[in-house]
């Protein structure tokens, strides 16, 4: 069972009500790290009003307890071209002091700087004008309770990141801000001080950076992938408890199961200029790692909307005149020429630069400038760069959908986890506050490639047995979870018993089951039979009778039970959420993908229009977030499998993530704001393959108190 291993964790899950609010911890511990990556200074892309956003968003309750900068501090690209014109400006100052001084004496021209003592010179000063600059720029970070937390530098040695010149400016910045460190350049451990591992060592994370550019791919996780494992096979030192990776601007989670240790990659903090790998994402993230979980808890906060609508957040100068206004309002679509601004205008170009020249003799903001190149009139980039302010994320206005996932449940396999699934997940999903459980198909393992005679799948197990079974297993998770709710509803003052507060309630504890079908579902059509017919009757018929009993014997209303229960599962691989959300539920009939991203990217193209898409099938689990113009951020929730392994993947040599996946979507006005994303399944110890020839479906039912 070793290669199945999924070791994701017993942990009690915190609960988020909004966005970083928890239960009580308890007595676990919890760190709390805030990721920043390529703030990309001084090009054109950098923004101070994204790391003022992102400060305001890492001290919302519960907080961090410190921030890495993981690569990207500066652009060194930027750097050198900024470098480039001011060597470039001090040898045309030299040049004409030679000119304009022929009659010095020639003791007096020996004192003028030599072209090599020039470059040394500006490049002295241009690094401390950076690193001052950026003192300057990034602003202090605080916890929620407005204490300060320190910043921790690692820089990429790859020329399009940090460069040769990155390490220089960051010992800079770190001796003018006290609250900065140099953490080194390259890849680098950080250590979770008090939560210990197995032997009583601290654990730590290890973030991994690029030493050289890399070619443009169209999968997010190629490069990431790629150099986590060129590290873990090159090292001699113990394997961290997470990896962090990279520069490349793209948000993926990959749990530990299949892997040895889980993976999580960076979005970008600046406005994203070229593609150099697979640059999508604009965010930050928080990272909490506990003391009883192998897994971390991952919330994303998403800023490319912010960015792709910058200009329409321009405030107007209060004291400007009407025309002026105007002409802001058009320079906030795109720069333009004294003639696309009397053609939009329908102004005098006189009366037009003649506004011009006020505002800017008037010192407003934003700055306008011209640009004698192009004959056009823009808005400063310096002003975007270093004053353009974002608005802060109002938690109490979005709306949140919590969804917990699986796929591939497979009952009727012997190596289904099915204490897991009846005993835990209740727990899981009321310690989530989830309110919408989502199948991805494969409910049953089927009868085809003579899995009942190869000794997979109990004796006995039918379609019509299998169907029932699992229809139990899911109702007996959604009836658990109902219980508890319904009881706290009950138990809250001034609870009334009439029949209308009775069906309200009934209405708010029960969970909706959404559910897709999947390819071993669909292997009844070879006999004429719609896939899970029987399970949608049984599951139907499972919840109706149960929650009825249940109310009956507590003298409550029991009418309209049937409509509420038939309304709360819905069988579709299309849905819209409660929040105006649509996702979709994906069982792609293919196999797995050595590029990791590769099926939750190709889901996504195919599905256009939706904002989620859940996948299973391929019995691993990721995380994908991608940022599209129309729909704004969009997540592939990919989750594995109910099974611990089957005989097939063995010969394959394949390992599996068994387990469930857990997500968060905050949203407003359908766009997606912030996710929170953690994957929960039973450790290995814990998992089971049962005897197939010595246990009947019955014995299944009374086992698992169904």
């Amino acid at each position: 069972m070793g290669r199945r291993k999924v070791n994701q964790g017993n942990a009690k899950p915190v609960v988020y009500s909004k966005i970083g609010k928890h239960a009580k911890d308890g007595k676990r511990k919890v760190i709390r790290v805030g990721f920043i990556s390529r703030i990309d200074y001084p090009s054109k892309g950098f923004r101070k009003g994204l790391l003022d956003l992102a400060a305001s968003t890492f001290c919302i309750a519960p907080g961090i307890d410190f921030v890495v900068i993981a690569g990207g501090l500066i652009s060194n690209h930027s750097y050198r071209q900024l470098l480039k014109e001011n060597i470039a400006k001090a040898l045309q100052q030299r040049k004409n002091l030679i000119a304009n001084n022929k009659s010095v004496p020639r003791e007096d021209k020996e004192t003028v700087e030599t072209i090599t003592e020039i470059r040394s010179r500006i490049r002295e000063e241009t690094l401390d004008a950076i690193a001052l600059g950026l003192a300057d720029l990034i602003p202090e970070f605080t916890n929620s309770e407005g204490k300060k937390t320190r910043i921790y530098i690692i820089t990429s040695p790859a020329i399009n990141y940090d460069g040769e010149n990155g390490p220089e400016i960051a010992q800079r910045l770190s001796r003018s801000r006290p609250d900065i460190s140099y953490w080194g350049h390259g890849d680098q451990r950080v250590r979770l001080k008090g939560i210990l591992r197995e032997d009583g060592k601290d654990k730590d994370f290890w973030v991994v950076l690029p030493t050289k550019a890399a070619w443009r791919s169209k999968y997010f996780s190629t490069r990431p992938d790629r150099l986590i494992e060129d590290i873990s096979l090159q090292t001699t030192q113990d394997l961290p408890e997470l990896w962090i990776s990279d520069c490349a601007c793209v948000s993926l989670i990959r749990p530990r199961g299949e892997l040895s240790r889980p993976r999580v990659s960076t979005p970008g903090l600046h406005r994203l200029q070229e593609v150099t790998t697979s640059e999508n994402q604009v965010g930050v993230r928080v990272v909490e790692f506990y003391s009883d979980s192998d897994n971390p808890f991952v919330r994303t906060f998403s800023l490319k909307d912010y960015v792709a609508n910058e200009r329409t957040l321009i405030v107007n100068p209060q004291v400007a005149s009407a025309l002026q206004i105007a002409i802001l309002e058009e320079l906030k679509k795109y720069p333009q020429t004294i003639g696309m601004l009397e053609d939009a205008l329908r102004k005098n170009r006189e009366l037009i630069e003649q506004a011009l020249t006020e505002y800017r003799n008037g010192g407003f903001d934003p700055l306008i400038v011209y640009d004698d190149a192009s004959k056009k009139y823009d808005i400063a980039i310096s002003w975007l760069q270093t004053k353009l302010a974002y608005p802060v994320i109002d938690s109490k206005k979005l709306k949140v959908d919590a969804i917990l996932a699986f796929g591939c449940l497979h009952a009727g396999y012997n190596s289904t986890q099915y204490q897991y699934f009846v005993h835990d997940l209740p727990k899981i999903i009321l310690q989530h506050g989830i309110t919408t459980l989502v199948g991805a198909g494969d409910y049953i393992a089927g009868l085809k490639h003579d899995l009942h005679l190869r000794g997979e799948v109990f004796v006995g197990m039918n379609y019509t047995k299998q169907e029932e079974l699992a229809a139990s297993l899911v109702g007996a998770v959604m009836f658990k979870v109902f219980k508890a709710r319904f009881d706290l509803t009950r138990r809250r003052k001034n609870s009334s018993a009439d029949e209308q507060s009775v069906m309200a309630a009934v209405e708010k504890s029960l969970l909706d089951f959404r559910f897709w079908r999947g390819n071993h579902d669909k292997w009844t059509l070879d006999f004429g039979i719609d896939p899970l017919t029987t399970f949608r009757t049984r599951l139907t018929a499972y919840l109706i009778e149960r929650i009825e009993e249940y109310l009956s014997k507590r003298n409550f209303f029991t009418k309209g039970v049937g409509g509420i229960v038939r309304a709360h599962i819905i069988y579709s691989d299309e849905h819209v959420l409660h929040s105006g959300l649509k996702m979709s539920i994906n069982h792609p009939e293919m196999a797995r993908a050595q590029t990791t991203s590769l099926r939750a990217q190709h889901t996504l193209g195919a599905r256009k229009g939706f904002h989620i898409a859940v996948l299973a099938n391929f019995h691993t689990a990721e995380e994908v977030l991608q940022w599209e113009r129309d729909l704004g951020q969009r997540v592939a929730l990919q989750v594995g499998t109910l099974v611990s392994g089957t005989d097939f993947e063995d010969g394959k040599l394949k390992t599996v993530d068994t387990g469930v996946g857990i997500l968060k979507v905050y949203s407003q006005d359908q766009r997606i704001i912030a996710t929170e994303t953690i994957f929960e399944g039973p450790r290995e110890e814990d998992e089971e393959r049962l005897d197939s020839n010595s246990i009947v479906v019955t014995a299944l039912y009374d086992r698992f108190s169904i």
